[in-house]
């Protein structure tokens, strides 16, 4: 009988370790095909582990040059952390990113004649996208799922320009010297594109790479613009939901208190009455003062924002 029992815990044991091996690498291949699709280049991860909290840690991450360039490197990324609500994604209702720090440490650019940039490229999936739909909804079939990203930090460093369009062909390696850059409440992924394409440009001396600065600039305004509307909306409902919940809860004790002391009648008098009408009184301070507590937790929960840096 031991030893059935040591058998079903050595099968227990072996099954916990494949379902946590089976679960990363799934992971793992969910997140190469989605930032290839997302990007239009295609991607290998080294490694990832994610946890059941939500906590996901990938390592080794090699953004390849489509086909047309010579170097077969775009960006190497050593390392992502990312902060995922599994609740909200399980549930299909939105890609909620509590937190995303994304450290770019090598950035290989290049221009031909044949192909242009692979820097435009990548522009061009950074367009402006639909607006996502309200928090909690779920997307009709064929639409993405709305996203939601509460922090962005971003790290820029070592740049590499190689330009062969021209006669005389030009290279450079320059520092971009973004550290720890915050962004918070962006509701569209395609901003962080747009974000880390003109934070090359503007820190870099490139030069024409094909590259619409202005439709950049005016896309990234546009979606920053959309969350913090989906964040002032999203916390209005939340305010107004807790005060119709105390607004409730102060009737219900009011009208529990008043029924009370209609049915005690003549044997609550004096100061019985004034007991209850202290209690009332007492109760309904405390609920005013939980109700301007939820205001002010929800304004700092969505209202906070970082200012950003040029």
């Amino acid at each position: 009988m031991k030893k059935f029992f040591l058998f079903i815990l050595i099968l227990l044991v072996a099954a916990g370790a494949v379902l946590v091996v089976a679960k990363d690498g799934i992971a793992k291949v969910v997140l190469e095909t989605g930032i290839s699709q997302f990007t239009g280049f295609p991607t290998k991860i080294e490694k990832l582990k994610l946890d059941f909290s939500g906590i996901v840690h990938v390592q080794g991450i090699h953004i390849n040059n489509p086909l047309g360039f010579t170097n077969k490197t775009f960006v190497d990324i050593p390392e992502i952390f990312i902060s995922i609500s599994l609740p909200e994604a399980v549930r299909q209702q939105r890609i909620h990113l509590r937190e995303m720090r994304l450290d770019l440490q090598e950035i290989n650019i290049e221009k031909n004649q044949a192909v242009g940039s692979n820097l435009a490229l990548l522009s061009q999936k950074a367009t402006p996208a639909k607006p996502a739909g309200q928090p909690g909804a779920e997307p009709k079939k064929g639409e993405p799922m709305p996203f939601q990203l509460d922090k962005l930090v971003l790290t820029i460093h070592n740049v590499r320009y190689e330009d062969t369009s021209g006669v005389v062909p030009k290279k450079l390696s320059a520092d971009a010297k973004i550290d720890n850059l915050v962004l918070t409440n962006i509701a569209d992924p395609k901003a962080i594109l747009q974000m880390i394409i003109l934070k090359i440009i503007k820190s870099t001396p490139l030069g024409n790479i094909g590259v619409n600065v202005k439709q950049l600039e005016d896309g990234l305004k546009d979606n920053l613009a959309k969350a913090d509307e989906l964040v002032k909306d999203t916390s209005a409902f939340a305010v107004q939901t807790a005060s119709d919940a105390a607004a409730k809860a102060k009737k219900a004790v009011a009208d529990k208190s008043a029924g009370m002391i209609k049915d005690a009648g003549g044997a609550v008098v004096g100061g019985g009455t004034d007991a209850l009408k202290e209690t009332v009184d007492t109760t309904t301070a405390v609920l005013d003062s939980a109700t301007s507590s939820a205001k002010a937790a929800v304004s700092d929960l969505f209202g906070k924002k970082q200012p950003e840096t040029t």
